[in-house]
C-alpha cells in the first residue's frame, strides 16, 4: 500500500505503488480504479463521489468512486506530493516544496521555496528579496505581499559535480548551486555566483534569460558586491581571489590574489576608493582604487572612510558580536542597516541577532529564534524596517518586521 483516506462515511481508500486504488467496505475491498496512475500515486483525497489522487507522472485524476471512470485529470509542472481539497478549492503539494491553488480546476495561485541542498544567496532592493541555493532556484520574493513574485533556474545546462564547490547535500552540479548573490541598483541587474565559478547576469525583469555569463574561477563563487555606484563588481571566490569587473562590461579589471585563504565577505568604500576584503584565515585585506593595488596600511588609511556595507565580521565597529566563549567561525555573517544604526548578524545555532552600530565588546543584542539551522547570510531591507535571513539547511527565508 502506498498512501489511504477515508471518505465521509467513514469508508477507505488505499492506493497501491503500482498506480491502482483500491476502495474498501469495511475490511473487505469493494471495487477497485485500476492504473489510475501511471506509477506510484503519492497522496488521495476523496471529495463528493470522486476519488482525487496525486502521483509520480505529475497528473492530478479524479475518478468516480462508483463508476471507477475518470472524470477528469490535470497536469502538473513537479511531481506532487500531497493534496487537500475544500468545496471548489483544491491545494497540491510538490516535491519542489511548492503549493499551487486550484479553484474550479483551474490554477489560480502558487507559492514556492528552496527544497534542497542549502540556501545562502541573498540580495535585498526596493521592493524585492532574491535567494539561491543548491536547489537550482533563483526566487524573487515580494515581501510587502510575502509572496514569490518568480522562480528562475540558475542554470539549464548540464554539468559536473566537481569538487571544488563547498560542501551540499543536493545532487545537483556545481553549475546549478549559488551561494553568493548581488544586485546592481543602477543597472537593475542581480548577479549569480554559482558553486562551478560562474557569475550569471540577468536583468530585475528577465530573471531567466542571462545577459552574460562569466568564468570567473574554478573555485565556488562565495560573495559579491557591487560598488555604490554600480560601476564595478566585486566577486569573492574559493579559489583565495577577488575579481573585480567594471559595469556594465563586466571587463576585467584587476584581479587581487593575495589573500591565502576562501574570501568570505567584500565591502565597499560609499565613494568607491577602497575596497575591503575578509578570508576564512580572518586576514582583513585594503584596496586602493584605482589600479587596486593592496594598501598595507589600510586598516589606518580608512579610520575615516564611511562603508557602503559591513560584511566583515572582524574589525573595530563589529569588535561586539562575539558572545563570551564563542570564536569568530560561530558567527557566519554581518550585515548593516542603511542608516548605520544597526548590524545584525546570523550564527550557528539558527540566532539572527540584531546589535547597536558601531558594536564594541560586551554589547548586548535582541536574539531572534526561527530558524532550525545555521544561518549564513542575513541583510537589512532599504528603509531598516524589515530584516532578512536565510537558513542554510532549513532552507528557509524569514522575514522579521521592526
Amino acid at each position: 500500500m502506498g498512501c489511504i483516506t477515508t471518505d465521509s462515511a467513514g469508508e477507505y481508500c488505499a492506493s497501491s505503488v503500482k498506480g491502482s486504488i483500491y476502495l474498501f467496505n469495511g475490511t473487505e475491498v469493494s471495487g477497485e480504479i485500476q492504473r489510475a496512475h501511471r506509477g506510484k500515486i503519492t497522496a488521495l483525497v476523496v471529495s463528493g463521489t470522486e476519488v482525487v489522487s496525486v502521483g509520480d507522472d505529475k497528473r492530478i485524476t479524479f475518478h468516480d468512486k462508483n463508476t471507477k471512470d475518470l472524470v477528469r485529470e490535470i497536469n502538473c509542472r513537479f511531481i506532487p506530493r500531497s493534496i487537500d481539497v475544500f468545496n471548489e478549492f483544491m491545494a497540491v503539494g510538490n516535491i519542489q516544496n511548492g503549493i499551487t491553488l486550484y479553484k474550479n480546476y483551474e490554477e489560480t495561485n502558487s507559492w514556492w521555496g528552496h527544497h534542497d541542498g542549502e540556501v545562502w544567496g541573498l540580495a535585498i532592493t526596493d521592493d524585492l528579496v532574491y535567494t539561491a541555493g543548491d536547489d537550482n532556484k533563483l526566487i524573487a520574493w515580494n515581501f510587502k505581499k510575502c509572496k514569490a513574485e518568480a522562480v528562475a533556474p540558475i542554470s539549464e545546462r548540464p554539468g559536473e559535480k566537481t569538487g571544488k564547490g563547498p560542501s551540499t547535500s543536493s545532487k545537483l552540479p556545481d553549475n546549478q548551486c549559488s551561494r553568493a548573490l548581488a544586485y546592481c541598483k543602477r543597472t537593475e541587474e542581480i548577479a549569480i555566483g554559482t558553486n562551478s565559478g560562474e557569475v550569471h547576469i540577468r536583468g530585475k525583469k528577465t530573471l531567466s534569460d542571462d545577459k552574460s555569463v562569466i568564468k570567473c574561477s574554478d573555485c565556488w563563487v562565495t560573495c559579491m558586491e557591487y560598488s555604490s555606484s554600480g560601476g564595478m563588481l566585486a566577486v569573492g571566490t574559493g579559489g583565495n581571489e577577488v575579481v573585480l569587473y567594471e559595469v556594465p562590461s563586466y571587463n576585467v579589471k584587476a584581479k587581487l590574489t593575495e589573500h591565502s585563504a576562501p574570501v568570505i565577505s567584500v565591502d565597499w568604500s560609499e565613494d568607491g576608493n577602497w575596497l575591503r576584503t575578509v578570508d576564512e584565515g580572518f586576514s582583513m585585506l585594503f584596496w586602493k582604487a584605482p589600479e587596486f593595488n593592496r594598501d598595507k596600511d589600510g586598516a589606518e588609511n580608512t579610520k575615516d572612510v564611511k562603508w557602503t556595507t559591513q560584511n566583515a565580521k572582524i574589525g573595530w565597529s563589529v569588535q561586539g558580536i562575539y558572545p563570551p566563549g564563542v570564536d569568530k567561525f560561530h558567527v557566519n555573517c554581518a550585515s548593516k542597516s542603511k542608516d548605520n544604526r544597526f548590524i545584525a548578524t546570523g550564527d550557528d545555532w539558527g540566532f539572527v541577532n540584531i546589535y547597536n552600530y558601531p558594536c564594541g565588546k560586551g554589547a548586548k543584542c535582541v536574539a531572534l529564534r526561527g530558524h532550525a539551522e545555521h544561518v549564513p547570510r542575513v541583510g537589512f531591507s532599504n528603509d531598516g524596517y524589515y530584516l532578512f535571513s536565510v537558513g542554510g539547511k532549513d532552507k528557509a527565508v524569514i522575514q522579521w518586521k521592526k
